[in-house]
């Protein structure tokens, strides 16, 4: 997958592995990265091609992320710029949540926004609490 300002022009790539949203490498500016997963599916190192650490990232309970050099000091946020962090999922760090397709997991307080097209052209915010799976 590519994203860039046109279809010509890459600004990143991504290698997507066999599980779901599990991007094993990318390419930002010219350099490959690797992506390593814990077992619940967390990005939590980023290596270069050649096998250095990079970046390594860290989790909160609700999914904050946490971005460290590859000594541990702690970064405000990635120098790599990655975005697919906590399981997989795509960190808008503007807004300080994590895109799930048709809802967003707002890791402030575990809560899911999930956008939906009313019959008319107006759309509503529901939000759920994410250890319910369902949304009133």
């Amino acid at each position: 997958m590519q994203e860039g300002p046109n279809a010509s022009t890459a600004d990143r790539l991504y290698v997507h592995g066999g599980r779901v949203d599990e991007i094993v490498a990318s390419q930002v500016g010219g350099q490959w990265y690797n992506h390593h997963y814990d077992a619940r599916g967390h990005c939590i190192l980023l290596t270069t091609a050649s096998g250095g650490l990079e970046q390594q990232y860290d989790y909160d309970a609700f999914g904050f992320p946490y971005f460290y050099t590859a000594t541990g000091a702690k970064l405000n946020s990635s120098l790599v710029k990655t975005r697919f962090l906590f399981t997989g999922r795509e960190w808008l760090n503007d807004l300080r949540v994590y895109d799930y397709r048709n809802r967003r997991n707002w890791a402030a307080s575990s809560n899911l926004m999930r956008y939906c097209v009313l019959k008319s052209t107006s759309e509503c915010v529901t939000l759920c609490r994410s250890v319910e799976y369902t949304c009133r």
